[in-house]
């Protein structure tokens, strides 16, 4: 496997003596689909900013394509070029005067010319569904387009890993779903996609791998299926089961399907597998 990023034994602490990361050990595989889930406070957001080189362990290593992070300004450019964050609330991210100036700034900033910036910059706005807004100011945006304005100013970029914070935070049902498929758009080309998230819904039906989090520390790790049919786990991280694994634990006791069936990982796959059984016997 080849792991584009990677935690050995992270820990950190923040100036007034808090303790945001206690041994914090993961692999990302590159193309994959990431989600950390966890309570406020397990330490998502810190351990994203150890990503791109903004935080630095106390003790510990972070490193990107094998290579341990160099906190010296030549490789964290070269560090923030491929990994992209996108923050939970995207006002932190959008400063310039419209969208069109503040997608552009990160592609100006690498040095490239005239032409190129503009070609990214315009790619980045027709894949996010923004183009229209290029010369609307960022602060008369709605929540929703923020957030893929935000998220434009990254692709522009070309990063290798894009990392996002909440991304579903505060939408509405289009705009989760705008969202979502955007998200889902961006790994099938090739990019390597890590997430935080409370909704474990979106985590069961979309993650190739769960990291469960807990005050620091990673306490548990491995397939949708696997997290989430493990109850100890969830008791221990205050996770409740995805609805469909509910509806199919359900369906299992009252006899409409064989708990040897795989438990299904999108409604797709559910309604398949109830196509497939009669009901039972009264």
């Amino acid at each position: 496997m080849n792991y584009i990023l990677q935690a050995d034994d992270v820990y950190f602490r923040y100036e007034d003596g808090t303790t945001a990361l206690q041994g914090v050990t993961l692999k990302i595989e590159e193309g994959k689909k990431t989600v950390l889930l966890g309570g406020n406070g397990a330490g998502k957001s810190t351990l994203f900013l150890h990503f791109n080189g903004i935080y630095r362990p106390h003790r510990g290593t972070v490193l990107f394509n094998g290579e341990e992070i160099q906190y010296k300004n030549s490789f964290l450019k070269h560090l923030r070029k491929n990994i992209g964050v996108v923050f939970q609330d995207p006002d932190t991210q959008l400063f310039s005067a419209n969208v069109y100036q503040d997608v552009s700034f990160g592609p100006i900033n690498l040095g490239l010319s005239e032409e190129e910036v503009k070609t990214r910059v315009i790619d980045a706005m027709k894949e996010t569904g923004v183009k229209h807004l290029s010369k609307k100011p960022t602060h008369l945006l709605s929540y929703g387009e923020k957030k893929r304005a935000a998220i434009a100013g990254v692709l522009a970029m070309k990063p290798k890993l894009i990392v996002f914070d909440e991304p579903t935070a505060w939408l509405d049902p289009a705009g989760y779903r705008q969202i979502v498929k955007l998200i889902e758009d961006i790994n099938r080309q090739g990019k390597t996609v890590v997430l935080s998230t409370h909704d474990v819904d979106l985590a069961y039906s979309w993650a190739d791998l769960v990291i469960v989090m807990k005050e620091g520390k990673v306490i548990g790790q491995g397939t949708p299926q696997e997290i989430f049919q493990n109850n100890r786990l969830l008791s221990e991280a205050s996770l409740v089961k995805p609805w469909l694994l509910e509806v199919y634990d359900k369906l299992v006791a009252q006899g409409w399907l064989n708990r040897s069936a795989a438990p299904p990982a999108n409604k797709g796959e559910l309604y398949k597998l109830l196509g497939d059984n009669q009901p039972p016997k009264p």
